[in-house]
Protein backbone atom coordinates (compact mmCIF):
# COMPACT_ATOMS: atom_id res chain seq x y z
CA UNK A 1 0.00 0.00 0.00
CA UNK A 2 2.91 2.49 0.79
CA UNK A 3 4.61 1.91 -2.48
CA UNK A 4 1.47 2.50 -4.36
CA UNK A 5 1.10 5.49 -2.33
CA UNK A 6 4.68 5.98 -3.26
CA UNK A 7 3.79 5.63 -7.27
CA UNK A 8 0.74 8.05 -7.07
CA UNK A 9 3.07 10.80 -5.50
CA UNK A 10 5.82 10.14 -8.04
CA UNK A 11 3.25 9.89 -11.07
CA UNK A 12 1.38 13.43 -9.90
CA UNK A 13 4.66 15.09 -9.48
CA UNK A 14 5.52 14.02 -12.74
CA UNK A 15 2.17 15.48 -14.24
CA UNK A 16 2.64 18.66 -12.30
CA UNK A 17 6.15 19.04 -13.74
CA UNK A 18 4.93 17.91 -17.14
CA UNK A 19 1.55 20.44 -17.42
CA UNK A 20 3.85 24.00 -15.70
CA UNK A 21 4.90 25.15 -19.09
CA UNK A 22 1.41 24.98 -20.39
CA UNK A 23 0.21 27.34 -17.64
CA UNK A 24 2.88 30.06 -18.07
CA UNK A 25 3.30 29.42 -21.93
CA UNK A 26 1.70 32.84 -22.63
CA UNK A 27 1.74 36.39 -20.14
CA UNK A 28 -0.37 38.09 -22.10
CA UNK A 29 -3.69 39.03 -20.77
CA UNK A 30 -5.14 39.97 -24.28
CA UNK A 31 -8.32 38.11 -25.63
CA UNK A 32 -9.47 39.58 -28.27
CA UNK A 33 -11.33 43.07 -29.10
CA UNK A 34 -14.22 44.34 -27.00
CA UNK A 35 -17.83 44.83 -28.80
CA UNK A 36 -16.62 48.14 -29.32
CA UNK A 37 -13.76 47.69 -30.84
CA UNK A 38 -15.05 45.38 -33.29
CA UNK A 39 -18.09 47.92 -34.12
CA UNK A 40 -15.19 50.08 -35.15
CA UNK A 41 -13.09 47.68 -37.31
CA UNK A 42 -16.25 46.12 -39.08
CA UNK A 43 -16.86 50.11 -40.17
CA UNK A 44 -13.23 50.32 -41.16
CA UNK A 45 -13.70 47.58 -43.04
CA UNK A 46 -17.05 48.65 -44.58
CA UNK A 47 -15.01 51.86 -45.60
CA UNK A 48 -12.43 49.71 -47.17
CA UNK A 49 -14.66 47.05 -49.11
CA UNK A 50 -17.18 50.43 -50.37
CA UNK A 51 -15.13 53.44 -50.92
CA UNK A 52 -11.71 52.01 -50.61
CA UNK A 53 -12.72 48.79 -53.47
CA UNK A 54 -10.16 46.93 -51.15
CA UNK A 55 -10.50 43.92 -49.22
CA UNK A 56 -11.89 43.92 -46.12
CA UNK A 57 -8.92 43.41 -43.15
CA UNK A 58 -8.76 39.74 -41.86
CA UNK A 59 -8.09 40.27 -37.48
CA UNK A 60 -4.53 39.90 -36.78
CA UNK A 61 -4.12 39.17 -32.90
CA UNK A 62 -1.29 40.30 -32.28
CA UNK A 63 -1.94 44.00 -33.94
CA UNK A 64 -4.99 43.79 -31.88
CA UNK A 65 -2.99 43.16 -28.87
CA UNK A 66 -0.66 46.34 -29.62
CA UNK A 67 -3.26 48.19 -30.57
CA UNK A 68 -4.80 47.33 -27.41
CA UNK A 69 -1.62 48.51 -25.28
CA UNK A 70 -1.11 51.60 -27.11
CA UNK A 71 -4.55 52.72 -26.32
CA UNK A 72 -3.96 51.79 -22.24
CA UNK A 73 -0.61 53.92 -22.77
CA UNK A 74 -2.54 56.98 -24.24
CA UNK A 75 -5.60 56.77 -21.45
CA UNK A 76 -4.47 59.38 -19.33
CA UNK A 77 -3.66 61.58 -22.13
CA UNK A 78 -6.83 64.61 -22.46
CA UNK A 79 -8.15 64.43 -25.99
CA UNK A 80 -7.57 67.85 -27.24
CA UNK A 81 -10.77 66.85 -30.50
CA UNK A 82 -13.20 69.71 -30.03
CA UNK A 83 -15.26 68.03 -32.71
CA UNK A 84 -15.47 64.63 -34.32
CA UNK A 85 -12.68 64.26 -36.57
CA UNK A 86 -9.77 67.02 -36.17
CA UNK A 87 -7.20 64.79 -34.23
CA UNK A 88 -3.72 65.41 -35.57
CA UNK A 89 -2.40 62.65 -37.65
CA UNK A 90 0.78 61.40 -36.52
CA UNK A 91 1.55 63.76 -33.83
CA UNK A 92 0.92 61.17 -31.36
CA UNK A 93 4.28 59.49 -30.09
CA UNK A 94 3.73 56.36 -28.77
CA UNK A 95 5.15 55.91 -25.06
CA UNK A 96 6.82 53.06 -24.16
CA UNK A 97 6.80 51.20 -27.64
CA UNK A 98 9.23 48.61 -27.00
CA UNK A 99 7.57 47.42 -24.14
CA UNK A 100 4.14 47.20 -25.58
CA UNK A 101 5.64 45.30 -28.35
CA UNK A 102 7.23 42.83 -26.03
CA UNK A 103 4.04 42.42 -23.83
CA UNK A 104 2.28 41.61 -26.98
CA UNK A 105 5.42 38.71 -27.91
CA UNK A 106 6.13 40.86 -31.27
CA UNK A 107 9.23 41.41 -32.49
CA UNK A 108 10.32 44.90 -33.76
CA UNK A 109 11.25 43.17 -36.96
CA UNK A 110 8.05 42.29 -37.50
CA UNK A 111 6.67 46.11 -37.27
CA UNK A 112 8.51 48.04 -39.63
CA UNK A 113 6.10 47.83 -42.36
CA UNK A 114 3.00 48.22 -40.36
CA UNK A 115 0.99 51.52 -39.31
CA UNK A 116 -0.28 52.17 -35.69
CA UNK A 117 -2.99 55.11 -35.60
CA UNK A 118 -4.02 56.42 -32.58
CA UNK A 119 -7.51 58.64 -32.65
CA UNK A 120 -9.12 60.17 -29.56
CA UNK A 121 -13.07 61.05 -29.25
CA UNK A 122 -14.25 64.68 -27.93
CA UNK A 123 -16.22 64.91 -24.65
CA UNK A 124 -19.84 65.24 -24.35
CA UNK A 125 -20.55 61.70 -27.16
CA UNK A 126 -24.13 60.61 -26.66
CA UNK A 127 -24.30 57.93 -24.71
CA UNK A 128 -23.00 54.45 -27.01
CA UNK A 129 -21.82 56.70 -30.40
CA UNK A 130 -17.98 56.18 -29.61
CA UNK A 131 -16.75 53.48 -32.04
CA UNK A 132 -19.54 54.87 -35.05
CA UNK A 133 -17.52 58.38 -34.39
CA UNK A 134 -14.45 56.64 -33.83
CA UNK A 135 -14.58 54.85 -37.25
CA UNK A 136 -15.76 58.43 -38.91
CA UNK A 137 -12.95 59.91 -37.62
CA UNK A 138 -10.31 57.21 -38.91
CA UNK A 139 -11.76 57.39 -41.98
CA UNK A 140 -12.51 60.59 -43.29
CA UNK A 141 -9.13 62.03 -42.33
CA UNK A 142 -6.84 62.05 -45.58
CA UNK A 143 -4.06 60.84 -43.31
CA UNK A 144 -5.47 57.62 -42.41
CA UNK A 145 -6.98 57.21 -45.83
CA UNK A 146 -3.80 57.06 -47.32
CA UNK A 147 -3.29 53.50 -45.51
CA UNK A 148 -6.80 52.56 -45.38
CA UNK A 149 -6.53 52.50 -49.21
CA UNK A 150 -3.59 50.81 -49.58
CA UNK A 151 -4.36 46.89 -50.48
CA UNK A 152 -0.72 46.04 -49.12
CA UNK A 153 -2.54 46.28 -45.46
CA UNK A 154 -4.08 43.06 -44.95
CA UNK A 155 -4.78 42.54 -41.74
CA UNK A 156 -5.54 44.98 -38.35
CA UNK A 157 -7.65 45.10 -35.23
CA UNK A 158 -8.71 47.53 -32.74
CA UNK A 159 -7.87 48.44 -29.35
CA UNK A 160 -9.81 50.59 -26.96
CA UNK A 161 -8.97 52.39 -23.66
CA UNK A 162 -11.41 55.45 -22.49
CA UNK A 163 -11.53 58.26 -24.67
CA UNK A 164 -8.84 56.51 -27.42
CA UNK A 165 -8.99 54.62 -29.88
CA UNK A 166 -5.66 52.74 -31.61
CA UNK A 167 -5.92 50.96 -35.39
CA UNK A 168 -3.09 48.66 -36.42
CA UNK A 169 -2.56 48.00 -39.79
CA UNK A 170 -0.38 44.85 -41.13
CA UNK A 171 0.82 43.76 -44.01
CA UNK A 172 1.30 39.93 -44.91
CA UNK A 173 5.31 40.56 -45.26
CA UNK A 174 7.60 39.61 -42.01
CA UNK A 175 8.51 43.33 -41.93
CA UNK A 176 4.86 44.22 -41.36
CA UNK A 177 2.97 41.43 -40.40
CA UNK A 178 3.10 41.50 -36.61
CA UNK A 179 4.65 38.43 -36.33
CA UNK A 180 1.83 36.46 -37.51
CA UNK A 181 1.03 33.91 -40.64
CA UNK A 182 -2.85 33.71 -42.19
CA UNK A 183 -3.10 30.29 -40.36
CA UNK A 184 -2.51 32.21 -36.71
CA UNK A 185 -4.36 35.67 -37.41
CA UNK A 186 -6.87 34.53 -34.18
CA UNK A 187 -10.11 35.18 -33.87
CA UNK A 188 -11.89 38.52 -32.72
CA UNK A 189 -13.11 37.57 -29.11
CA UNK A 190 -10.81 34.10 -28.34
CA UNK A 191 -9.58 32.59 -25.49
CA UNK A 192 -6.42 33.88 -24.20
CA UNK A 193 -3.68 30.85 -24.22
CA UNK A 194 -2.87 31.16 -20.84
CA UNK A 195 -7.14 30.53 -19.85
CA UNK A 196 -7.01 27.29 -22.20
CA UNK A 197 -3.89 26.06 -21.01
CA UNK A 198 -5.18 26.56 -16.93
CA UNK A 199 -8.38 24.64 -17.92
CA UNK A 200 -6.64 22.42 -19.73
CA UNK A 201 -4.48 21.33 -16.89
CA UNK A 202 -7.79 21.63 -14.10
CA UNK A 203 -9.01 19.21 -16.76
CA UNK A 204 -6.14 16.85 -16.89
CA UNK A 205 -5.39 16.97 -13.15
CA UNK A 206 -9.36 16.15 -12.19
CA UNK A 207 -8.63 13.06 -14.61
CA UNK A 208 -5.69 12.12 -13.02
CA UNK A 209 -7.56 11.81 -9.09
CA UNK A 210 -10.10 9.37 -10.25
CA UNK A 211 -7.67 7.11 -12.53
CA UNK A 212 -5.52 7.27 -9.10
CA UNK A 213 -8.08 6.35 -6.90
Amino acid sequence: MEKMSEKRVVLLSTTLLLLIPLVVCDLSDYTGMTADDQQVFDLINQYRTETANVSALAFNKAAGCVAHEVAFKFKDNPCTNSTGANTLYGKEQIPDYVNILKTCDVSLDNVKGSQIQPNCLPSGLAPGSGPTVAARNITMDSGYQEYLNDSSYKSGGVGSVGSWYVLALATDQPDGNFGSTPGSLGTTNGQDPLHVSFFTFCGLLVLWIFAAF
